[in-house]
């Protein structure tokens, strides 16, 4: 029950970093019962009426819990793991127990989770889109803007959504929601260049950022994972 099961998806992206995906009934049929849910989550959990909405944050939170558990090498049990909450709501391990950081992020029927240590993370995944003329989403700069406009409309779907996913997980890292600060994240790199690793300077802070394409039960995603800086120790 405490293992994450062999179906599961590991990458390394980043030394340190592990990013696990798997779907969703995969994940709720090795969780079934969530006994090892906090009261708290439990109670989250009851007030779910949408059955799919409940089967996904079963599955993900007791996903999350096992996987800490793997990370830290079994310093804490599943059940043991407790958490705080920042500003804008980025979950987090809570203080005095081990320092390891966390993000989810949910596409279609599957999951997708980053774990590191002494730095923030954030993950997004994202379905490739159609070959679609889309409207430009918020958060978009005026240079991005423009830079997509010069695109076909068959490569502009697409690339819309690598900028949104590149954006989106330095913006889970920072915790900081889809602000003003989603304008600020210059992704004009990743329509400049066709990379896999990328960074950018955020509030004075540098995050790497690794884009990936994804092939997950027969479609593709496109996922990126955001690291911060490295902590400050003491």
């Amino acid at each position: 029950m405490n293992d994450i099961p062999s179906v599961a998806r590991i990458l390394h992206p980043f030394d340190g970093v592990e990013v696990l995906t798997l779907a969703v009934d995969d994940a709720f049929e090795m969780t079934r019962g969530a006994t090892i849910l906090s009261e708290q989550e439990k109670c989250r959990l009851a007030r779910i009426r949408h059955g799919a909405t409940r089967r996904r944050y079963a599955a993900a939170h007791c996903l999350l819990r096992q996987a800490l558990t793997r990370y830290a090498e079994g310093a804490l049990r599943p059940e043991e793991w407790r958490f705080v909450f920042g500003a804008h709501g980025k979950p987090a391990v809570a203080p005095g127990l081990p320092e390891i950081r966390f993000n989810l992020s949910f596409a279609d029927d599957c999951i997708a989770m980053s774990l590191t240590r002494s730095r923030e993370i954030g993950i997004d995944i994202e379905p490739m889109p159609g070959d679609i003329d889309e409207p430009m989403p918020f958060g978009i700069s005026p240079r991005e803007e423009a830079l997509l406009r010069r695109l076909p409309v068959d490569a502009r779907a697409r690339q819309i959504a690598r900028v949104w996913t590149f954006k989106e997980a330095i913006a889970k890292a920072i915790g900081c929601g889809i602000d003003d600060r989603f304008t600020q994240i210059d992704a004009c790199p990743v329509l400049l260049t066709a990379r896999s690793d990328y960074w950018a300077t955020v509030d004075g802070e540098t995050f790497d950022v690794r884009l990936a394409d994804v092939q997950f039960r027969g479609k593709t995603y496109f996922m990126a994972v955001a690291v911060g800086p490295v902590a400050a120790s003491g």
